[in-house]
């Protein structure tokens, strides 16, 4: 009974202070452009490396052991196919991060006109 208060207090207090964080966040920067990108602010690598780490976590190790299981080789080619994926967008990262692209229709639109 003890454990499930302190636990029920902890979350709450961690809940609360990240609704208040999210509120003070959402009050002092009010721009789209903010929102989308966050103000341009970090550093390519870290985009990146975000990106990656996305595609890593939901994608490859979520998916691998079910893939894995029922199809065999098809678990293999996922990898190999995302990776290449990943080094293209690596490749592109600071074009678009020059053009200040975040939608794929903006990108359309740059490429072959409205």
């Amino acid at each position: 009974m003890n454990a499930t208060l302190v636990i029920v207090l902890s979350s709450m207090v961690v809940l609360s202070g990240a609704a208040m964080f999210s509120i003070w966040i959402g009050r002092k920067n009010r721009s789209s452009e903010n929102w989308s990108v966050g103000g341009r602010a970090l550093p390519i690598y870290v985009v990146a490396g975000t990106q990656f780490a996305t595609g890593v976590g939901g994608g490859v190790l979520v998916a691998h052991i079910g893939i894995g299981y029922s199809a065999g080789w098809s678990a293999v080619t996922y990898n190999v196919l995302y990776s290449i994926g990943i080094i293209i967008l690596v490749l592109l990262a600071n074009w678009l991060k020059e053009h200040k692209f975040t939608t794929m229709p903006e990108i359309f639109k740059k490429l072959r006109g409205p």
